[in-house]
């Protein structure tokens, strides 16, 4: 009850209040405590003020309500009306819930049954779809299994052919090949040979060239003979031979034994003056013969003249160190190497024949490379025509009166000690090594030619 009264005492603060109630007490939000009720005071005044706001708001309520006047000064029968009001709307609202919940129920079912009709149909539309999806696959799979086999087969049969094929292909290769082979291999062969001929041809134009050139010198110097009455120039300068050949005892040897040669042989011509018409070659290959000199000429001088030329010969056959010349592969001519390759087998060889012999030479001598002239007939082709022999003194094969095999020297080394003692002691051996690092093959290789062609080597 208490409850109602609160509740018409918001409303009746709610409502503009009507002039016949401005007599009534009225509780502000001040008069009231925390809680909203209205002072608690037991006072007279309390309870008439209660009375007279009970009073008015049964008639505000009953002015909202339509409440019949009769019971609107009536608190109790406002009350009651009030109440009965509330429940036969409550009860109107009980019915009106309860119908609409039947309602509701009534199409919750009829959703539940169209629900479930659906579900059913969408099954059995899932249930039809996933057999023709099955027999779509099944056949599909059908299709592709009898494709695969075709493709298979198919694959099979190209394989095959192309295999054939490929061995066809190999095959016809293979004898494209052999025959493009053969035929390359013959015309190698045909090329290698024409080629050896072409060489063979330069090879003859090239000597051909070098004898005709051989021989113009030839013709040239004929007749350069050394002069019998002095030493011929030196053709380099003394220390040009170094380190194989030094200085000093390069210019001890020209300056002092040579010339002692010359003098000496011009002493033994002012006594016989019927040799002064004979030239230097003329004078050495007369040494030994009987007469040639006249009696008052000491026979021990008969070495003088082979000395001059000896000396004379040595000078011209020497080149500089390092030059063109001294290179054996670059100035030797072809018939020259030929020629020591058939009798010696190699350069070293014929450089160890010179050792062998300049070793086993007791005393003063030569060591000489000559064109043995007893064989001449056939020095071209026999290659015996090469001798190395050792000579006594200044003896040379030249001297046909003395020498046992007569022959033409192309190339000499001096064993006198004087040539080789103050550089080399007794090693002979590191001397022989020492010349043939000076020695010129160019020159060598005209008095080959001359010795050929049976005429002495030039001097000068």
């Amino acid at each position: 009850m208490l409850r109602v009264m609160q509740k018409m005492l918001s409303l009746q603060a709610a409502v503009p209040r009507p002039r016949y109630l401005s007599c009534l007490p009225h509780y502000s939000s001040t008069d009231r405590d925390a809680r909203g009720r209205p002072p608690t005071n037991n006072s007279s005044k309390w309870k008439s003020n209660l009375l007279l706001g009970t009073a008015a708001a049964a008639v505000t309520f009953a002015t909202l309500t339509r409440v019949p006047q009769a019971a609107a000064f009536n608190p109790i029968e406002s009350l009651k009306h009030v109440v009965g009001s509330a429940e036969q709307k409550a009860e109107e609202t009980k019915e009106e819930v309860k119908g609409r919940t039947r309602e509701a129920a009534e199409r919750a079912k009829q959703a539940l049954g169209a629900t479930t009709e659906t579900a059913e149909e969408a099954a059995q539309s899932a249930k039809e779809r996933g057999k023709h999806a099955a027999g779509k696959t099944a056949e599909t799979a059908g299709e592709a299994a009898e494709r695969a086999k075709e493709g298979l087969y198919e694959g099979k049969e190209r394989a095959k052919y192309t295999a054939e094929e490929a061995a066809q292909r190999a095959t016809e290769m293979g004898s494209y090949a052999k025959e493009r082979v053969k035929g390359t291999a013959e015309e190698t062969v045909e090329r290698t040979r024409e080629a050896k001929e072409a060489a063979k041809e330069r090879a003859k134009e090239a000597a051909d060239r070098w004898k005709g050139k051989l021989r113009s010198v030839l013709e040239s110097v004929r007749h350069r003979v050394a002069p019998v009455d002095k030493v011929p120039p030196l053709p380099y300068h003394y220390d040009d031979l170094e380190p194989y050949i030094d200085t000093g005892p390069m210019q001890l040897h020209y300056n002092g034994h040579h010339q002692a040669y010359v003098r000496k042989l011009k002493e033994a011509l002012r006594k016989a003056p019927e040799l002064l018409d004979k030239d230097l070659n003329q004078l050495m290959q007369s040494v030994g013969t009987i007469g040639i000199w006249h009696p008052e000429v000491d026979q021990d001088e008969n070495f003088h003249p082979a000395g001059h030329w000896n000396h004379s010969f040595w000078w011209r056959q020497l080149a500089p160190a390092g030059s063109k010349e001294s290179s054996y592969e670059k100035s030797a001519s072809p018939e020259l190497k030929q020629a020591i390759s058939d009798r010696f087998g190699s350069l070293d060889n014929l450089k160890q024949a010179f050792k062998d012999r300049a070793q086993q030479q007791f005393g003063s001598g030569w060591v000489w490379l000559a064109v043995d002239r007893s064989d001449y007939d056939v020095a071209p082709k026999d290659p015996e025509a090469l001798v190395v022999v050792a000579l006594p003194n200044q003896d040379n094969p030249l001297m046909d009166a003395v020498v046992e095999h007569p022959g033409t020297p192309i190339l000499g080394l001096d064993n006198w000690e004087h040539a080789y003692y103050l550089k080399h002691g007794p090693k002979k051996a590191d001397y022989v090594d020492d010349v043939f690092n000076v020695i010129n093959w160019r020159q060598v290789s005209e008095n080959y030619e001359h010795a050929k062609e049976g005429e002495a080597p030039p001097t000068t």
